[in-house]
């Protein structure tokens, strides 16, 4: 049964949105404090948007993402994406939030939509919890020379 987009005016099939479409590779980078975000969690939230989007390094033509988060003041944050095709276009998207976990959701939502706009139906999936942070060397020495703390 298609899919209409009210909207849109566009119909489409649900077919269009099979895991066989190919994958999307771009080059990411984030701006953001580091007790806000990182660019590891901005991917994995992504990731889990849509299974077609390959991030790569420096070196290939593929499309270039900039995401940014800063705070304007005490209620209000801003997630920016930045957009550059191979062919040097530019594109800039805002939205505003109420905290940075939000700006950084909705980033990666912006982000995904752009590279798989097929993602725009889909639920996102579950993510197990990022990994905890490594303690540095000293605590780890510590803790193995004495067992039980």
């Amino acid at each position: 049964m298609p899919l209409a987009l009210g909207l849109m005016g566009v119909t489409v099939a649900p077919a269009a949105f099979g895991a066989d479409q190919p994958e999307v590779r771009a080059r990411l980078d984030l701006v953001a404090s580091a007790d806000c975000a990182t660019r590891s969690e901005l991917e994995r939230r992504v990731s889990s948007r849509s299974d077609r989007i390959r991030f790569v390094g420096a070196g290939e033509p593929v499309r270039a993402l900039t995401g940014e988060i800063k705070r304007i003041d005490d209620q209000t944050f801003q997630a920016i994406l930045t957009v550059v095709e191979p062919d040097g276009r530019r594109s800039v998207r805002r939205v505003q939030t109420h905290n940075c976990e939000e700006a950084l959701d909705a980033l990666a939502l912006v982000v995904a939509v752009t590279l798989d706009p097929s993602s725009a139906f889909r639920e996102p999936k579950p993510q197990p919890p990022p990994p905890p942070p490594e303690q540095p060397p000293s605590h780890r020495r510590a803790r193995d020379r004495n067992p039980s703390r």
